[in-house]
């Protein structure tokens, strides 16, 4: 111990409670301990530890951000009209929090060693995701923008851009959803990169996308959209100028199954499935969708991987 600083409640000691050394017997000596007040015994304390080797610090001195200046303090009593609306503001502070709501935030500039560069939506959570802005974060595995494991998450509202991974088998530039459920509504998902996925990937959950545009993302599996082992239902979107080395806009694999409907996507650009690309027993289901202008073709259906299935209605 170098120095000491000396914080909290007063307890006065009974005599019959303190373990008496040479020390103490010196300290009672100079002062009685039962005689004086609080002030006077801490004091002497102060004054005893310091002709010891101890200086006592001021805690005003090392806590300055805890407390407020004394600038800043009035002898004015809050209005009746002041005091309500602090409890209203407090109360509904204690509702959104119960509720689980992240609400007009910007989330930027962070690292994530694993997943959810911007925010991890973990086991069992539940949140609603609304009016975020989350951008410029990196990661490793899953979620540059937003990670969903194991979970259920509603995102609503939200611009997710330029988050990137360049690790191998990253899934997700902008959201991932593995293993989990939810929606993502009125979003905008732009300019993020991963290997699979640059905007959104699906891995064994059945989400729902609707009223969102997909744009300007990278990977090499799946521009726009990766689907591995999943469910998910696009509807009334748009996916535009994504590119990948296959599926520049959409990719689906292993058994996915990939529901379409009133979603345009056009000008997306890969080396196989310009638009839409599928293999291992995956099936999409097309229903008043527009494919246009994607390159080298609109829809690429793996030869040789496992049977895959591709319906048309309206489109």
């Amino acid at each position: 111990i170098e120095k000491i600083i000396m914080a909290g409640k007063v307890k006065r000691p009974s005599i019959k409670d303190i373990d008496f050394d040479f020390n103490a017997l010196k300290l009672i000596k100079n002062f009685a301990l039962d005689s004086k007040g609080d002030d006077r015994l801490l004091s002497t304390i102060s004054i005893f530890f310091e002709n010891n080797g101890f200086p006592i610090l001021d805690w005003k001195d090392q806590c300055k951000d805890l407390f407020i200046d004394k600038k800043c303090l009035t002898i004015k009593k809050p209005s009746k009209e002041s005091i309500l609306n602090r409890d209203k503001g407090l109360n509904t502070f204690k509702l959104i929090g119960k509720a689980d709501i992240a609400q007009s935030l910007i989330i930027q500039n962070n690292i994530a060693t694993t997943s959810g560069g911007g925010v991890l939506v973990n086991i069992g959570s539940n949140p609603l995701l609304k009016n975020l802005t989350i951008r410029y974060n990196s990661f490793a595995m899953n979620g540059g923008g937003i990670s969903v494991a194991s979970a259920s998450a509603d995102i609503e509202n939200c611009k997710i851009y330029n988050n990137h991974s360049v690790e191998d088998y990253s899934l997700g530039g902008g959201i991932s959803f593995s293993g989990s459920n939810g929606t993502i509504s009125g979003s905008v998902i732009s300019n993020n990169i991963a290997e699979s996925g640059g905007g959104v990937s699906f891995y064994s959950s059945s989400p729902v996308v609707a009223e969102t545009v997909i744009i300007s993302n990278e990977a090499e599996y799946g521009g726009g959209l990766y689907s591995n082992n999943a469910n998910p239902n696009i509807d009334h979107s748009v996916i535009v100028q994504n590119s990948a080395e296959h599926g520049g806009g959409i990719y689906g694999r292993i058994n996915s199954d990939i529901n379409i409907q009133n979603t345009t996507i056009s000008d997306n650009f890969s080396t196989e499935g310009g638009g839409l690309y599928l293999r291992n027993n995956s099936t999409t289901w097309v229903e008043r969708t527009i494919f246009w202008n994607d390159s080298p073709q609109e829809i690429f259906l793996h030869p040789s991987e496992g049977a895959t299935q591709l319906s048309v209605s309206y489109s």
